[in-house]
C-alpha cells in the first residue's frame, strides 16, 4: 500500500538459485531496508580455494552442532528426537549442498548489493538491545553478539555462527 515501508530479508541461498540480477529490479520495490542474514559467509563459500571452504564448513557446522547440543541440554527430557531431525532433514542437505557449492565461484554477494546501488548502514541500538534480550531469553552460555564494522554477529564462543547486515539505496 502507499505510504508502506517495504523491508527485504536476502540470504546467499537466493543469489545461488536466482543468481543476482534480480538486485537491480529491488529498486523498484524502494525498500526502506534490505536486511542480509548471512550464515554461509562463515562456512568457507568465500575462500580462495576448495580445499578450505571444505575446511570452512566442517568447522562452523562442528560450531553449530556444538551450540546445539549444549542448547539440547536445556530441553526437558533431552531433545535427543529433535535433534536427529535437525541433523538428518537441515543439516545433511545444507552440509552437501555446501560441498557442491564450494567448488562454484559467483560473484560475491557483498559486491552484488554494492553494484545494485545498495549500501551498507550500521543497525540500530534497539536491534542490539533485541538481540540482547533473545540471548538471555535462551540462558545457554556460550552465545553472544558481537558487532564487526555494521554488521551483528551472533557466536558460539569465539567463533560466528550467523551475520546480519542492513543496507540501503
Amino acid at each position: 500500500m502507499d505510504g508502506e515501508r517495504v523491508a527485504v530479508l536476502l540470504t546467499p541461498a537466493i543469489f545461488r538459485h536466482v543468481g543476482t540480477g534480480f538486485l537491480n529490479d529491488l529498486r523498484r520495490a524502494s525498500p526502506h531496508v534490505v536486511v542480509h542474514v548471512d550464515v554461509e559467509g562463515q562456512m568457507g563459500y568465500g575462500a580462495p580455494s576448495y580445499r578450505q571452504a571444505v575446511i570452512d564448513g566442517l568447522e562452523f557446522y562442528s560450531t553449530l552442532l556444538e551450540s546445539m547440543e549444549a542448547a539440547n541440554f536445556n530441553v526437558a527430557g533431552g531433545g535427543g528426537d529433535w535433534m536427529r531431525r535437525i541433523e538428518t532433514f537441515v543439516l545433511y542437505p545444507k552440509i552437501m549442498e555446501g560441498i557442491q557449492a564450494a567448488s562454484r565461484r559467483g560473484t560475491a554477494w557483498r559486491e552484488a548489493l554494492v553494484a545494485a546501488g545498495l549500501r551498507q548502514v550500521g543497525l540500530s541500538q534497539f536491534a542490539d538491545f533485541q538481540a540482547e534480550c533473545l540471548l538471555r531469553r535462551v540462558q545457554v552460555r556460550g552465545f553472544h553478539v558481537v558487532k564487526r564494522q555494521a554488521e551483528m554477529l551472533l557466536c558460539w564462543h569465539d567463533r560466528p555462527l550467523v551475520a546480519t547486515s542492513a543496507w540501503r539505496f
